[in-house]
């Protein structure tokens, strides 16, 4: 059975001036605002390909990229519109989907608490979309850049792994990240 089979009805949710159209988005507000990630709720809506309008979840300046939360597997139609708003937007897209709370490799060949990514790229002057699953929230425990890698491996967002002797790169169960997962876990809503 898939798990979008399993899906939960979105509980609309307001909290910190936001009016969120699920739980799992306004926990994910809360995570941002542990790590200190800004973000922008539904920033505004864009015209995707066949006069369709879409208004992403989260705008997150910070890595210039949006992001998208789904409760189960992303139907075929909410890729397509992942993917048309990196044409549209030449930003990243991210799906989160499925479960809340710290990634853990046992989860990765069923990738059910990661993020697809769809990453707009040029070639002979079209615009097209190269796409990637297992892509989670990762921190750098030298100099605590934040960012989302494949499978939270931190070698990417710095330069901190050329320099430094014991460098670990899965940077996804940092404290601040499993305690920022864990206070928008437990939080409790009206």
């Amino acid at each position: 059975m898939s798990l979008r089979a399993h899906s939960i009805t979105a509980i609309p949710t307001r909290l910190n001036g936001n009016n969120f159209r699920s739980r799992i988005e306004a926990r994910w507000s809360i995570f941002f605002n542990e790590i200190g990630i800004e973000f922008e709720y539904e920033p505004c809506p864009y015209k995707l390909e066949g006069g369709v309008w879409y208004l992403p979840d989260f705008w997150i300046p910070y890595l210039q990229s949006f992001i998208e939360i789904k409760g189960g597997k992303p139907t075929r139609q909410e890729i397509w519109k992942a993917k048309q708003l990196a044409i549209v937007t030449r930003r990243p897209v991210y799906i989160f989907w499925g479960r809340f709370g710290v990634p853990s490799h046992q989860y990765v060949r069923n990738a059910t608490d990661s993020a697809y990514i769809y990453r707009p790229y040029i070639q002979r002057g079209k615009i097209k979309v190269v796409s990637d699953n297992a892509h989670w929230w990762c921190e750098c425990s030298y100099c605590h850049t934040i960012s989302i890698q494949f499978e939270g491996v931190t070698n990417e967002i710095c330069d901190c792994f050329k320099s430094h002797y014991l460098y670990t790169a899965e940077g996804f169960s940092t404290t601040r990240l499993v305690m920022a997962y864990l206070e928008a876990s437990r939080t409790k809503f009206k």
